[in-house]
């Protein structure tokens, strides 16, 4: 698989990227309000994301994250998104690797992801990727329960 992993820098990235993620919803609450609130963000660098780009397809997955508003020893990913068509060619494991080491570097100990408890593939991948589970916890909604899962780096 030919893709190369970029770090987002700049406006015109940053609409790419939401046109991308404006693709996958999944079921949370004021997602597309989220994504609008998310461009300035990472425009501003409070957030980063790293993107996997095709020549022939554009952008094919990527993960967005940020320090941890209130544990600042604590980077959380925000959002990693693959299209399904491009799944099980290692492009996750590669984005989240890249956050994981911006972590590392920024002298930060854990790496925190969460989803909702019922999405086996997602908690699958992260368990695969050496996190554990913390627990349940409604974070969106009063009504849905979202797996938070946890890594030291």
């Amino acid at each position: 698989m030919d893709y190369s992993i970029r770090l987002l820098s700049g406006r015109e990235e940053a609409d790419i990227l939401r046109n991308f993620l404006s693709k996958f919803p999944l079921d949370y609450p004021d997602y597309f309000s989220w994504l609008d609130r998310c461009r300035p963000e990472l425009e501003s660098g409070q957030k980063k994301a790293y993107y996997a780009y095709r020549s022939d397809s554009g952008i094919v997955g990527s993960i967005i994250f940020q320090v941890h508003k209130q544990q600042s020893h604590i980077l959380e990913v925000k959002n990693l998104r693959v299209a399904q068509e491009f799944r099980g060619n290692g492009i996750g494991s590669v984005l989240e690797f890249m956050a994981e080491h911006y972590g590392r570097e920024s002298g930060l100990k854990e790496i925190q992801a969460d989803t909702h408890v019922d999405n086996r593939e997602a908690i699958s991948f992260l368990v695969k990727m050496g996190y554990y589970v913390l627990g349940r916890q409604c974070l969106y909604t009063n009504s849905r329960e979202e797996m938070v899962l946890s890594k030291p780096l």
